[in-house]
């Protein structure tokens, strides 16, 4: 009983700990005088486009990924004006924030930006 329960523990802590080098995660927080300023992440996820192409057949691959190459950017603006689940605090806070995503499975790049505007602490 207790070794199962260790398996289920440790199985997914390996797994994770496994794919924790596939992608890069850079974030900065600019904070100016006023208190203002700007979060933001960037996210690079290339290197395990080569892990799923590795373990996944094609089929899978166009499945998981049907648009093969894609350059967007998503306003949170849009999506906090019509959700009606996230609190008002919340919403103020990711009201100006703003995701870009940029996929391109055959040059294996996977990469995402994320600038969150401020105006206190």
């Amino acid at each position: 009983m207790y070794i199962m329960k260790f398996i289920k523990f440790l199985l997914p802590a390996f797994l994770l700990f496994s794919l924790a080098s596939c992608f890069d995660i850079d974030e900065e927080i600019d904070v100016n005088k006023n208190g203002s300023g700007q979060w933001q992440m960037h996210m690079d996820m290339s290197q395990l486009v080569d892990i799923m192409q590795a373990y996944m057949n094609k089929e899978d691959m166009e499945k998981q990924f049907p648009q093969k190459k894609m350059d967007t950017v998503i306003m949170m603006k849009d999506l906090t004006d019509s959700s009606k689940n996230i609190t008002p605090e919340k919403k103020a806070l990711m009201h100006d924030g703003k995701i870009h995503l940029l996929v391109n499975m055959d040059e294996k790049i996977l990469k995402t930006d994320m600038e969150f505007p401020f105006k206190n602490l």
